[in-house]
């Protein structure tokens, strides 16, 4: 192993990778193969594996001589390139920074196998201190077990060190001084009714086709005609990307009439069948550099004309599929609710996959 790994091109990407001659895993750059920045990273990724090599050189136990500081640096270069979505770094990223911030902060000169269940559970005290909601603290501790998982796995970690970390059982309801999230309640429809006239028609469009097909908010905002076949009805829109796309899940979206009536006359202005169906001709941080609407633009308008009022209270876009979903499920039930907003697990949905689609149709007709 004293030759240094070699720098390679990924010919269908074009990005740059090396492998890892540790764990015998690619791993691939965030630049194209060639460029100025891949050349530092490459240097930067030399460097640590030169760190490595120095402490199995040294005869020295794995991850003795890594910090938790350092661990953290190197998690989030690999995070970087690790939580991408088409180019582009996900919120993953600095969710995972929020979570390694206290870790960092009061632990990051410590030795990482010294970093044990009383240290997790000080930075764990110190999101409780800050006023993190219980549910989210879980889920950043989880977060943190996962850089030693990756630490362990580099040989960066012993696994005596992360085994000890999974003892530390997570906060339960009740039982902590953590704050409880609160439920998101669903808006009620004479709510929007009141709010629809003070919109702008896009948004008010959006708003209504949202209801209707019970969508998230960010799959109503990026609607295009390509995405929408309409040789049949109920019309069904695949949308290009989604929540949930990570999990290798698909995302199927039934258009009724109420829908449909709203969008054909949009498809039909719309200048290509790749062109966004809701367009925005402001222009700031709330808007797409592409020009389709951003979900914070979304709510942020829903948001101005709920302030135009003081009879309307304020909600979210977030809020309308809990309105649909109660509507669904009080009159077709709970197996209904659950196709139409897309929440069955992968295995569920491939057992049941011929007759939720058929529900899914019928409910779509029905009721949008």
């Amino acid at each position: 192993m004293s030759r240094l790994p070699k720098l390679c091109r990924h010919k269908a990407s074009g990005k740059a990778y090396v492998t890892d001659p540790y764990t015998r895993r690619e791993h691939y750059f965030r630049a194209s193969y060639g460029s100025p920045e891949c050349r530092r990273e490459y240097d930067e990724w030399v460097r640590q594996l030169l760190d490595r090599r120095r402490v199995v050189a040294s005869g020295a136990p794995p991850g003795s001589s890594v910090t938790v500081g350092r661990l953290i640096v190197d998690f989030m270069a690999h995070a970087r390139t690790y939580y991408v979505k088409d180019g582009k770094e996900t919120s993953q990223v600095s969710t995972v920074q929020a979570a390694l911030r206290p870790v960092n902060n009061l632990f990051g000169t410590l030795p990482a196998d010294d970093f044990g269940p009383d240290q997790l559970k000080a930075a764990r005290q110190w999101m409780i201190g800050a006023g993190w909601i219980r549910q989210s603290i879980n889920s950043q501790v989880q977060r943190i077990r996962q850089v030693f998982r990756w630490g362990v796995e580099h040989g960066l970690v012993r696994t005596e060190t992360l085994a000890a970390l999974k003892t530390v059982p997570g906060l339960r309801f009740g039982r902590s001084a953590a704050v409880e999230a609160t439920p998101v309640e669903p808006v009620p429809l004479e709510v929007v009714e009141r709010t629809l006239p003070r919109l702008s028609s896009t948004v008010r469009e959006m708003v209504e086709v949202q209801l209707h097909a019970d969508m998230r908010p960010g799959e109503v905002t990026i609607m295009r005609p390509c995405d929408i076949d309409r040789r049949d009805v109920p019309w069904l829109y695949v949308p290009c990307k989604h929540k949930t796309q990570h999990h290798g899940k698909q995302r199927r979206i039934y258009l009724g009439p109420k829908a449909r009536a709203i969008l054909a006359p949009l498809i039909l202005k719309c200048p290509s069948e790749e062109a966004w169906l809701f367009q925005s001709k402001c222009r700031g941080p709330f808007v797409h550099r592409r020009s389709h609407w951003t979900v914070k633009g979304y709510d942020k308008a829903i948001y101005r004309a709920c302030r135009k009022s003081p009879a309307i209270p304020d909600w979210t876009p977030g809020q309308l599929r809990h309105t649909q979903a109660t509507v669904i499920r009080a009159a077709f039930g709970a197996e209904a609710a659950q196709v139409i907003l897309g929440h069955s697990q992968l295995e569920t949905s491939q057992i049941y996959a011929e007759r939720n689609e058929k529900l899914a149709r019928d409910v779509a007709e029905k009721i949008g």
